[in-house]
């Protein structure tokens, strides 16, 4: 009986690993297209032989260890229940079999399911919140129609900032003239793509002294670079082409920086940054830089040509679809200088849309990991409760005989999964309430992780999902004829 008994663990389980390895390849292919094109060594993911040996050794140690009860449940009720002529008793060795310390840890197993489901799906449910509201997110610009790349023209080729400066009206110029474009601009930093440069500024007529100075983002930015990115000047004007080397220094602020620090009217002020003093002459509209998740922060903009600004990225807003000017545009930068290549050309959509992988493969992941716990649940308080009714037969035909109501019967079976149900969901709040800390800064702000609403919503539904899968056993109980159960008792 005991080497039937670990066999069939064994099988199980080794049937489980296997449909396991099978169903791996296409998981992992479904995961790496919803990552981000920026995951490090993707073309070397897949599926690996030391991790399906250590899977299949994870499967066979869990089977093990499953069947360790059975088997010493077993062993008991081949010592104590034997016949006369040496065989195990057939319905009182089935009873001893399921003892009283096997059934509690069913129970448990079945708690701890039900916990780490909440967990699951509460954080899947917030996760595909912070998505829905990534996607439907006013960055602030228009991504639409705009096409965006990357030049560094050789120092060699350009050593002064005057010469800089002439190329990059000429190539501005050039690009301009494009049939299709609207407007061109230029700019170190894209939104939502790598880097940024902060620094302190001061603000004259203030108080302001190291080490509680403002902070900010500051950017150099051509003067066609708010129209080229869809950008409105909400105060002031934007720069113009005087504004370059040998003219008074200017800067602009985005709305946040207005309100933060110059109550909503900056214009006409100053602020020092690097030992140098900038005049204010108009405000940008907010746009979000960093991710989705993250509000706009303080940014301090300043001519590109009152530097002589070398490389970076070049945004032009056309009038149809971005891709059809790129050759055009290439032409254009050839006959300005044919030593430099066009290098990371993209659209806005697409930084967007890759700005949202994370929120995307991060929901999804968790959704999918917290429907196959919920299937775990349905599956294990469904077992629970089926073996049960069948471990108690005799009891209940004994009742239904004495005049108890199949109704109550069946109602006994249902508070047992509400009973399992509740415990469950009572740890899987307190475990989520926990790891809230950890699960906030994947969340978009304004959601919070110990949302009270999702929790609600998901306890409350595991409840009744509990209670639902244990119907059909309890039907069976309340269906029990006690002639028949006494009888092959």
């Amino acid at each position: 009986m005991r080497s039937v008994r670990w066999i069939w663990a064994t099988s199980l389980a080794l049937l489980g690993g296997l449909g396991g390895v099978l169903l791996a390849p296409g998981l992992i292919a479904t995961l790496v297209s919803l990552y981000p094109t920026t995951l490090p060594r993707m073309a070397e993911i897949g599926l690996d032989l030391r991790g399906v040996g250590v899977a299949a050794m994870a499967t066979l140690l869990t089977a093990v260890l499953m069947a360790i009860p059975l088997v010493r449940a077993t062993m008991r009720a081949t010592t104590r229940g034997t016949t006369r002529g040496g065989q195990m008793q057939g319905r009182q060795g089935d009873r001893a079999i399921g003892g009283r310390s096997d059934r509690r840890l069913t129970r448990v197993l079945v708690v701890v399911q039900v916990s780490l489901s909440v967990v699951l799906l509460s954080a899947g449910a917030l996760l595909t919140r912070t998505f829905l509201s990534s996607a439907s997110t006013d960055v602030g610009f228009d991504h639409a129609g705009t096409l965006v790349f990357n030049i560094s023209p050789a120092s060699s080729r350009y050593p002064t900032p005057e010469a800089l400066q002439v190329f990059s009206d000429q190539l501005l110029g050039e690009f301009a003239r494009v049939p299709g474009v609207r407007a061109v601009g230029m700019t170190q930093f894209l939104p939502f793509s790598p880097g940024m440069w902060g620094d302190n500024l001061a603000r004259v007529g203030t108080h302001d002294q190291a080490p509680n100075l403002p902070d900010a983002n500051l950017q150099f930015i051509s003067p066609g670079f708010p129209a080229a990115l869809g950008l409105t000047v909400a105060a002031g004007r934007g720069f113009a082409e005087g504004d370059r080397l040998g003219a008074p220094l200017v800067a602009m602020v985005n709305e946040t920086v207005a309100r933060r620090w110059f109550d909503g009217a900056p214009v006409g002020r100053r602020v020092v940054v690097n030992d140098q003093t900038w005049e204010i002459v108009g405000v940008l509209s907010d746009k979000r830089h960093a991710s989705l998740t993250e509000l706009p922060r303080p940014e301090l903009y300043m001519p590109w040509n009152q530097f002589g600004r070398a490389g970076g990225w070049v945004v032009i807003r056309t009038d149809g679809s971005p891709m059809s000017v790129t050759p055009a545009v290439r032409e254009a930068l050839q006959g300005v200088d044919p030593t430099i290549a066009i290098t990371r050309l993209w659209t806005l959509d697409a930084t967007l849309a890759q700005a949202m992988a994370p929120e995307r493969f991060r929901a999804t992941l968790a959704a999918a990991l917290g429907g196959v716990a919920l299937c775990l649940v349905v599956i294990g308080l469904y077992g629970v409760m089926a073996h049960t009714v069948a471990r108690r037969t005799r009891e209940i035909g004994v009742r239904l005989a004495l005049g108890e109501s199949p109704a109550r019967v069946g109602q006994q079976i249902l508070r047992g999964a509400f009973g399992l149900a509740l415990g469950g969901v009572a740890i899987g709040v307190g475990l989520s309430l926990l790891l809230a800390p950890q699960l906030q800064s994947f969340l978009s702000d304004g959601l919070r992780a110990s949302d009270p609403l999702t929790m609600s919503v998901w306890s409350a539904g595991l409840i009744l999902i509990g209670v639902a899968s244990a119907i059909v056993p309890a039907r069976r109980a309340s269906r029990i004829d006690p002639i028949a159960a006494l009888r092959e008792s």
